[in-house]
């Protein structure tokens, strides 16, 4: 399941490696995620697994948005990113 290129927007000045790595976490990790809400979580309202996924994307692009105004990255780790 790839998640983030339905978005496919990453800040300029992201490094290649970085963008990789955000990549393969998401495809990694999203499905597991939303598997284990379905079987274990309590929700007071139902969502759909996409829409969760949406939210997710649209929480993560927010904290891109603050390497976007530091505007370096060449100094970051991956575990930053």
């Amino acid at each position: 399941m790839q998640v983030l290129p339905v978005c496919g927007q990453f800040p300029s000045n992201l490094a290649e490696e970085h963008i990789e790595l955000v990549m393969d976490l998401f495809d990694w990790l999203v499905q597991p995620c939303l598997d284990y809400v379905r079987l274990h979580c309590k929700t007071l309202l139902n969502s759909s697994p996409s829409h969760l996924v949406v939210i997710l994307i649209r929480l993560y692009h927010s904290l891109l948005d603050e390497i976007i105004a530091i505007g370096e990255t060449e100094n970051m780790s991956s575990s930053q990113v």
